[in-house]
């Protein structure tokens, strides 16, 4: 994007500053006025802070641009000449991905256990900042063959499948979730749906066992 003049000076040669940006500043992000940068030579206005634009943040930005001549039409040098122009940038939504409260989640099982059962520690939960949007769960990497753990697409509770765990033979293991979210409208065109994926680490709780002759 780039700021659009007139100098009825011919050959006069241009310089662009940014005077001053306003608008909303990113949860955690630094201040708004290093958001953008203007080439000083051709005026083109371009994103100086990759990943900081957050729609549900702050949508409207402000910029005043300066442009200033060098004044080669004089035999002497009297002072430059300026404009200043106010460009408002607008930022358009886009589909977010959910965000783990976790990407490495500790969840604990004990050995023996019964089909079915359901593990414990961590819950496996994602926010989005898309309002109204929800994520589906799925494994993408299991333990075992067959599979030993399956989850609940809705909830992401995980849960032990038929085979049980021994202790003595196994201490831990760990399987890897995608939480998948259903995409979104964006300006009458639908945003394909975006993708996390966190780490379980499961932890194979001992008990105690009546011996055997």
């Amino acid at each position: 994007m780039s700021p659009i003049f007139a100098d009825p000076d011919r050959g006069d040669i241009h310089y662009f500053t940014v005077l001053s940006i306003t608008g909303t500043a990113s949860a955690g992000a630094s201040d708004v006025s290093l958001y953008f940068k203007v080439d000083n030579i051709t005026g083109v206005v371009y994103v100086n802070e990759a990943n900081v634009l957050d729609y549900e943040s702050g949508a409207q930005y402000t910029l005043t641009i300066r442009c200033t001549d060098d004044n080669l039409q004089e035999e002497q040098v009297p002072p430059h000449l300026y404009a200043d122009q106010t460009i408002s940038v607008t930022i358009n939504d886009a589909n977010d991905a959910p965000v783990f409260y976790s990407t490495s989640l500790k969840q604990s099982l004990k050995e023996n256990s019964a089909e079915m059962t359901f593990l414990t520690g961590t819950p496996v939960i994602v926010t989005d900042q898309d309002v109204d949007d929800y994520s589906y769960f799925s494994i993408v990497q299991n333990y075992g063959s067959p599979a030993m753990f399956g989850i609940n697409s809705m909830t992401g509770d995980i849960y032990q499948l038929s085979n049980s765990f021994n202790y003595e033979q196994i201490q831990s293991v760990h399987i890897k979730v995608m939480a998948t979210d259903h995409g979104k409208l964006v300006n009458n065109r639908t945003a394909p749906p975006k993708s996390t994926i966190a780490t379980v680490n499961i932890t194979i709780m001992d008990v105690n066992e009546a011996p055997s002759f």
